[in-house]
């Protein structure tokens, strides 16, 4: 059907993904106000930070991404 079409491509997947990077960068953020060291600049070392603290959310949103959304189209 042409609005599950409309749906998953045009508002689903751009949401899940930028949900994610705004995600990140709240938690990005947080830590670098509580004046963590490892938080002066963008690293993989802050991105594995956050994908530790919140695996299940990154997880929940990547589900989305690659199993739910196609299933639905």
């Amino acid at each position: 059907h042409w609005l599950t079409t409309y749906f998953v491509i045009w508002y689903g997947v751009p949401y899940m993904s930028y949900d994610i990077f705004a995600m990140y960068l709240s938690h990005y953020y947080r830590f670098r106000v509580k004046g963590h060291k490892d938080y002066k600049s963008h690293s993989l070392r802050t991105v594995n930070s956050f994908v530790r603290k919140e695996f299940l959310l990154v997880l929940h949103h990547i589900a989305l991404l690659t199993i739910l959304l196609p299933v639905t189209l």
